[in-house]
């Protein structure tokens, strides 16, 4: 039995024999790990009560865990695994169960930032402390968030205002690498008007992006980012709500090609913003009934230069319009909507077409059929202007073994459309490219006391038809991927400590080749461990995963890394708090050719009134 597999050998055994000290755990508890979910099927409901395969982390959870950045927090979560090309503002990927990175919809409070060329989207410019909570939901999608979906869906939440009268925060932190960070948040309410703002400066010399680069330069990178919400309570039924997000920057990166020669450089530099808007008009029309429309729009620009010489720009806006209905009763919940989409490329290389309108309506539904029986469904239709309908659905059922367990089975499948980049960019486009489509298999066991204490074992086997892939200088129709596996998912809550365990063996295989899918493991996971004192807490999280493919061929090789924390309320009003992040200095190379961050420190202090 080789390293890794002793490893997850151990880490089973330990989950197994904490479900079996679950009925130690404290009352307490329950709030933390019961938190509300959104994204399943596009309804306000507890964690506890969806039949999806969902995690939730709340801001509580990302305040303990400190992790460096987004990516960093969702790496090694239940099916999560993240390819990054350098720093923390570098290019970043995610892999939900093995699915490729245009296979996970990203949104932010409800709306998407897929971009329309790439069809991936850039959380690396999502800062942490705007987030209020993040909801990851594992497998297909689309029955609700239509295209893009056939990996999973991650929700980011933004921070809302939750107290009367005025708080806030004011952060400074210093890293290693000559990082720094500086924060100010605001947040209040008085009457029937809530707000919150959110400023945050940082910097950082970084370190040498790309293994080739022999010159020991460092790729650094710099970012503003803003964030704010403003929301008013009409009357008791009517509420108004408008969010703002906006980030702008620099990024130094290693591996950027001359457009006419294609040699490579590593003197690379990369300026980009991000902008969202959105208001919201929420009604509650009857006890069990609410109605809300919404308008938003996404505006992305990046701008490259390779050794100080403008290298390539593109601008994306995408507009979006949601009208929904909601629901419920005793025994059931039902949403019914419609969405409207428009993408447009402002800038970019030479397209054929430059934007796209697209619809979709749908109907989710949750229903409990006896005392034991839960029946949840979906359907959704979505039109393209290009490449024409599709429908997609999904249907679950769960049974209620006793009071804490529950066994279940479900269907789904998800699609995602061609972006405009393959359908007509520069460079082997093709307008008669259909749909990659995904179907999938779930059964799963769960255990939840309500009493500080949940787990998930899920077993999964999705095969996704109709794989967009290049060859032949030009973007085809002709691959077909299936990945099964096992995942599970635990939290407990034991008194003062929190530990938390998610792993995940799959089989990610390209089926034209019988290879593994690249940049996927076989199996990864992560093992967080806490202990809370009253004005203290101390903390670790092991991260690891398995070797891995990428294009070049040689296989990442596989590698676990230890990241320790400590955080120390000195006062009421200040806190200090420090972090030691790949204590043992491992090398775990995240996309071939690239370096990641060794050993790192930061300290923080804050101060709150």
């Amino acid at each position: 039995m080789n390293s890794y597999k002793k490893t997850t050998f151990v880490l089973t055994a330990i989950a197994v024999a904490l479900s079996h000290q679950a009925g130690a755990a404290q009352p307490a508890g329950a709030q933390e790990l019961d938190p509300l979910i959104i994204s399943a099927q596009r309804l306000s409901q507890p964690l506890s009560q969806t039949l999806a395969a969902a995690t939730v982390i709340t801001r509580a959870e990302i305040d303990r865990l400190q992790p460096a950045s987004l990516a960093d927090l969702l790496q090694g979560q239940a099916g999560v695994e993240i390819g990054r090309t350098g720093n923390a503002l570098a290019q970043t990927s995610v892999f939900i169960r093995g699915a490729n990175s245009n296979h996970t919809l990203i949104l932010l409070n409800g709306q998407k930032l897929n971009d329309p060329t790439s069809g991936t989207a850039s959380l690396q410019f999502i800062q942490l402390s705007q987030i209020e909570r993040i909801e990851i939901l594992r497998g297909p999608q689309s029955s609700a968030w239509g295209a893009d979906a056939l990996g999973g869906v991650i929700n980011i939440i933004t921070r809302e205002a939750n107290q009367d009268g005025l708080q806030g925060e004011i952060s400074q932190s210093w890293g290693a690498d000559r990082t720094w960070q500086t924060g100010l948040q605001l947040a209040g309410r008085s009457g029937a008007t809530q707000w919150n703002g959110q400023l945050s400066w940082a910097a950082s010399d970084g370190f040498n992006a790309q293994t080739a680069d022999t010159s020991g330069e460092e790729d650094g990178y710099q970012q503003f980012s803003a964030a704010g919400q403003v929301a008013h309570q009409l009357n008791k039924d009517h509420r108004l709500q408008l969010t703002l997000h906006h980030t702008q920057g620099d990024n130094d990166y290693d591996g950027c090609s001359d457009p006419v020669t294609w040699a490579t450089s590593h003197d690379c530099e990369q300026e980009f913003s991000l902008t969202s808007a959105q208001l919201a008009w929420q009604a509650q029309l009857s006890a069990g009934w609410q109605m809300q429309l919404s308008g938003a729009s996404v505006l992305e620009h990046r701008e490259q230069f390779r050794e100080g010489t403008a290298n390539g720009e593109t601008k994306t806006r995408r507009d979006e319009l949601q009208w929904q209905h909601s629901f419920t009763a005793e025994d059931y919940s039902a949403s019914l909507g419609v969405d409207l989409a428009q993408e447009k490329l402002l800038e970019a290389p030479s397209f054929a077409e430059d934007q796209r309108r697209l619809w979709g309506v749908y109907a989710q539904g949750q229903h409990q059929l006896a005392e034991q029986l839960i029946i949840s469904s979906g359907v959704r239709f979505d039109d393209d202007e290009y490449f024409g309908s599709h429908t997609t659905g999904h249907l679950g059922l769960a049974w209620q073994l006793s009071s804490t367990y529950q066994l279940g089975a479900s269907a789904s499948s998800g699609y995602r459309a061609p972006n405009l980049q393959e359908l007509y960019g520069a460079w082997g486009a093709n307008p008669d490219l259909n749909p990659e489509e995904s179907l999938n298999y779930e059964a799963w066991v769960a255990f939840d006391n309500q009493q500080g204490a949940r787990s998930r074992l899920s077993f999964f086997h999705n095969t996704i038809d109709e794989l967009i892939t290049w060859s032949n200088s030009q973007y085809q129709n002709i691959s077909e991927a299936r990945i099964r596996g096992v995942e599970l998912s635990s939290q407990y809550r034991l008194e003062d400590w929190r530990l938390g365990v998610q792993l995940t063996w799959q089989d990610p295989e390209n089926r034209e080749t019988g290879t593994q899918l690249l940049r996927r493991a076989k199996q990864h996971g992560r093992i967080d461990i806490d202990y809370l004192g009253s004005n203290w807490s101390l903390g670790s999280s092991l991260k690891a995963q398995s070797s891995r493919y990428d294009w070049d061929g040689p296989s990442l090789p596989g590698y676990a890394t230890l990241h320790l924390r400590a955080q120390w309320d000195v006062t009421p009003a200040w806190q200090l708090s420090t972090r030691v992040d790949n204590l043992l200095d491992k090398d775990d190379q995240l996309a071939s050719g690239y370096n990641t961050q060794g050993r790192y420190w930061e300290a923080r202090v804050a101060y709150r009134f």
